[in-house]
């Protein structure tokens, strides 16, 4: 039997042969394209642009994504009043004192860049209208906690984000000490509509020796929709490096390019301990 299975593969080899053949595919073509970033708010004094350029994965050039492109035209915009942006070499991108065109609650922006190698694009958004009127911040020294806590705007879509510091001075001094403590990722009101929001991060009053001021600093921000779609996707874009992770697209904003152009708004609160 075992002779009759030997013959019958060999049999099968001779009939049914190797047929292997070298493919050459090509890739899909795709060109750089611009990636800006630019987050405004009320209280900004300076509007800043960053424009960069993609590198396609199957591109054999030598781009570097990181590196700025300095020699792009950069317009900004409420519709009325514009301004152009020039390129600052240092923080390496484009920038322009807000007072040119004023950021306001509720109004609309617009950003154009185009580079001169003809690539173009565009991007709005709009600043959030209002936002909590009642945030603020309290320790609780039960488990050595702060608590951050507002009442959601009702009958509207929001959006939030909330940073909390440890401020410290010390003695014969005027430098002070930001200590970062928490950076929350943005959350909506969705299903929570007109609900009271509270947040609590550990944080130990403990007075350090020679501090003259102490306090913790909790910063609210009321972002728009376009902030925080970009946000949440590129949290869940980073898998932590999970091979079998879903790849995830990043939010972008951008005609014809990449990136992001959002908007918020803020509110600051400080308790000294």
């Amino acid at each position: 039997m075992l002779k009759k299975i030997i013959a019958l593969l060999l049999t099968t080899s001779i009939l049914f042969p190797s047929c292997e053949k070298e493919a050459t595919v090509k890739p899909p073509k795709a060109d750089p394209k611009l990636v800006v970033y630019c987050f405004i708010s009320p209280s900004d004094t300076l509007i800043s642009v960053s424009v960069k350029q993609s590198k396609p994965i199957f591109s054999s050039s030598a781009i570097n994504p990181n590196a700025p492109i300095s020699n792009a035209s950069v317009t900004f915009s409420d519709g009325t009043n514009s301004c152009s942006l020039t390129y600052n070499p240092l923080k390496q991108n484009y920038t322009a004192p807000a007072s040119l065109v004023p950021l306001l609650a509720g109004k609309t922006y617009y950003l154009n860049v185009s580079s001169p190698d003809g690539k173009s694009i565009s991007a709005e958004t709009i600043i959030p209208a209002s936002m909590p009127g009642d945030f603020n911040i309290n320790f609780v020294s039960s488990d050595s906690s702060v608590s951050c806590h507002w009442t959601d705007i009702s009958n509207e879509i929001n959006y939030y984000r909330l940073a909390l510091y440890r401020i410290n001075c010390y003695a014969g001094s005027t430098d002070t000490s930001l200590q970062l403590i928490a950076f929350s990722e943005p959350e909506t009101d969705h299903n929570r509509d007109g609900n009271y929001f509270e947040e609590h991060y550990p944080f130990n009053i403990t007075i350090m020796p020679g501090t003259t001021y102490r306090a913790a600093r909790a910063i609210l921000f009321c972002c728009n929709k376009d902030y925080y779609l970009y946000h949440t996707t590129l949290t869940n874009a980073y898998n932590g490096g999970n091979p079998f992770a879903e790849p995830v697209l990043v939010y972008s904003n951008i005609k014809n390019g990449l990136g992001v152009f959002a908007a918020y708004l803020s509110t600051v609160k400080e308790k000294t301990y």
